[in-house]
């Protein structure tokens, strides 16, 4: 007499197992990719706050005042906007008083 094996056979254990272990990869993947983006946002923020920090120095030893705007700068000294998805706040007291600069990205 035959002994019938009842229930899930090894190749089929085997295969749920692989499949499990592909999937637990590619979401790792995706998590890692997400980290990634928006780590590269908040570098991309920090490069154009420094940019336009130089710039406003720049601007200020060539011409003797900071500018009470920061498109001044885009505009004579080369900084380029960081686009749609960051917000630039740029606050000038004076002339002759340093800005404050901070690049966010949006949805942060």
């Amino acid at each position: 007499m035959k002994k019938r094996r009842i229930g899930i056979t090894t190749d089929s254990a085997a295969r749920a197992v692989q499949i499990a272990l592909l999937a637990a990869a590619a979401i790792w993947m995706l998590a890692g990719t997400a980290a990634a983006s928006r780590g590269g946002a908040a570098e991309t923020a920090e490069v154009a706050e420094n940019a336009i920090r130089r710039a406003a120095v720049t601007c200020y030893t060539i011409e003797g005042f900071y500018p009470a705007d920061w498109r001044y700068l885009c505009e004579n000294y080369g900084v380029r906007d960081p686009g749609e998805g960051y917000i630039v706040h740029y606050f000038c007291p004076g002339g002759n008083l340093a800005p404050q600069i901070t690049v966010i990205p949006r949805g942060n």
